[in-house]
């Protein structure tokens, strides 16, 4: 039996998505019992579990753990699968020690013979504690598979032990999702608070795209996530060229309201993961824009899928505009190709996981 404690980014409808499609790949190949007891309404309702894994079953966090030991001690096999996605900063206060208690209890469970995994993720600009808690952490880990080549190499540097690549699991969602692009609609969705000047410059950008494009191409600004909302609706309220269609869009308690955002549209311009993601699998060509520093899991992901991404720098923001006259994948059969190699692949790692292989390759 596989178990799940969900503790993620709430607001984020991304960690909604890669959250839902993991329960959903290991209930492929196991039963699943899920403790939701720390989340939001809206974040459940937007998991959307019972629609999309119809034989997880919902339980306390007490329940799930006693489930574990008891079937441990029958000698029934359990898996545990700790939260994905991107791990980034430093751990201070209670949120440290919070880290280190979930280690001794992730220690706890590996003792008695559960098979901890964590797959999906990501690692960035991490602390020197939060460096040491993931490396102990790694340590006691059945499987830890990152989703971008730096992250492999990041973590490695830090002596966390990696074994190996995994696809986003967004990619799941392939198997029920894969609508057809538009020509008409651009999505544009951003977020602005990862370092200073990253607001003006997501301005500078959205105003060249809007001096560039015919103004035939109206714009759709999503936020993926709440945060996101006000500068989107700024950008949906500032002077756009004559004629040109501006709405604006929240789909931040909703994946399926995500996916139908992207639909339709034949780009989506974005320096969030999730949200080029909702886009490609959605039919859409992405136009990641990414800051060296800060979007390192999207250029190390968009590496890896060999899809072309943009600085966003100063001096290369008169060039951003080119992605429409360079056609850059274009083709909508290549899009479809690379979502399902990936979801393909997410299924021979699964298969790997839960066939208890020594090597796990994406």
């Amino acid at each position: 039996m596989t178990f799940f404690s969900l503790k993620t980014q709430f607001e984020n409808v991304g960690d909604a998505l890669i959250n839902r499609e993991l329960i959903a790949l290991c209930a492929n190949r196991s039963a699943v019992m899920v403790d939701a007891s720390r989340c939001p309404d809206a974040f459940i309702q937007s998991l959307a579990i019972q629609k999309y894994v119809p034989g997880a079953v919902r339980v306390s966090s007490p329940a799930l753990f006693m489930r574990m030991m008891t079937g441990r001690v029958t000698g029934r096999q359990a898996y545990y699968f700790v939260a994905p996605g991107g791990y980034v900063g430093e751990k201070r206060g209670l949120a440290a020690l919070s880290s280190i208690v979930n280690t001794f209890v992730l220690a706890i469970l590996w003792i008695t013979g559960v098979k901890i995994c964590q797959v999906g993720v990501s690692y960035e600009r991490l602390g020197w504690l939060h460096a040491r808690i993931l490396a102990v952490r790694s340590r006691i880990m059945f499987r830890v598979l990152v989703r971008d080549e730096h992250s492999l190499a990041y973590a490695r540097a830090l002596n966390l032990k990696v074994d190996g690549l995994i696809p986003d699991l967004a990619f799941g969602a392939a198997r029920y999702r894969q609508d057809v692009s538009g020509c008409g609609t651009i999505a544009l969705s951003f977020r602005t608070d990862q370092y200073p000047g990253q607001r003006q410059q997501l301005l500078t950008l959205a105003r060249r795209l809007d001096e560039t494009l015919p103004a035939s191409i109206s714009f759709r600004f999503i936020a993926q996530v709440e945060r996101d909302a006000e500068f989107m609706q700024q950008l949906v309220d500032s002077n756009c060229a004559a004629g040109r269609i501006r709405e604006f869009k929240s789909t931040f308690g909703d994946v399926d309201a995500a996916f139908d955002a992207y639909a339709g549209c034949s780009h989506v311009v974005s320096n969030r993961l999730h949200s080029l993601l909702f886009g490609l699998i959605g039919g859409c060509s992405p136009v990641a824009v990414v800051d060296e520093s800060h979007n390192q899991k999207i250029s190390g992901l968009f590496d890896l899928l060999g899809i072309e991404y943009f600085h966003l720098s100063d001096s290369n923001m008169p060039a951003l505009p080119d992605f429409h006259q360079r056609q850059m994948l274009d083709d909508a059969e290549h899009r479809a190709d690379i979502v399902l190699s990936q979801l393909h692949s997410l299924d021979n790692v699964f298969e790997n996981i839960f066939n208890s292989k020594n090597e796990v390759k994406a």
